[in-house]
């Protein structure tokens, strides 16, 4: 297991808000992980975990949400289910996570963070147990009411995005970025506009021969 650093959350949002790139993430271990867009409260990625330093500022009250159908801990009826990943290939697990958590039914999810422990496959346990325990960072920003008002479903296009700089993968650590097209769709008929999110992901793996494991992961928007 890879241990936890406990990174403070506002380290973590300057890395995904404010330009900066993966190089930045090098030399750390698994930071626990705020949403940069969380900052900005109008982003559907509330509910998200963040780490424990800092004050929760409180929260206005939100418009009540149509209830969820099921326990979102399970496979989400209406995404679809994933392909087969190469744990070796620190490209694909990368992508797989990425695109897992924002693949969302809010049917079913009442915040990312749902979608976040779906992508439990791909995540080291050490981050998987933080991301279970954590206290989510903000309440839904506007999009994610708009999105649940609908039922929305999302679709998730990933393009790789290491051109924006990046330290060299060593034998046991690597870091690669995802940019998202997320697009949200209700079964009413309703089409929402498409979002776009970076995906800033690092990990890690106990030996050359092991397979990858998320220890981190933050999301910017453009």
């Amino acid at each position: 297991m890879i241990a936890t650093t406990g990174l403070a959350a506002a380290v973590l949002l300057s890395v995904a808000g404010c330009g900066k790139s993966l190089k930045d993430l090098e030399g750390r271990d698994s930071p626990r992980t705020p949403t940069a867009s969380a900052a900005s409260g109008g982003a559907p990625e509330a509910g998200r975990t963040g780490g424990t330093s800092g004050n929760v500022p409180s929260v206005p009250s939100v418009p009540t949400l149509p209830t969820p159908t099921r326990n979102p801990t399970g496979p989400a009826p209406s995404v679809p289910p994933s392909a087969p990943v190469d744990g070796r290939d620190a490209i694909a697990v990368s992508k797989a996570a990425a695109t897992t958590m924002w693949t969302v039914d809010t049917g079913v999810d009442t915040s990312l963070r749902d979608a976040t422990l779906r992508a439990a496959p791909y995540l080291d346990p050490a981050y998987l147990a933080d991301q279970q325990a954590g206290t989510p960072i903000s309440a839904p920003g506007a999009e994610w009411l708009t999105w649940a008002e609908h039922r929305a479903v999302t679709r998730v296009v990933a393009t790789l995005a290491d051109d924006m700089g990046k330290p060299d993968d060593t034998p046991v650590k690597a870091w690669h970025a995802w940019s998202l097209r997320v697009t949200p769709s209700g079964p009413d008929g309703w089409q929402g506009t498409p979002v776009t999110v970076v995906v800033f992901v690092s990990l890690a793996r106990s030996g050359p021969d092991q397979p990858w494991k998320v220890v981190e992961a933050a999301d910017s928007r453009p």
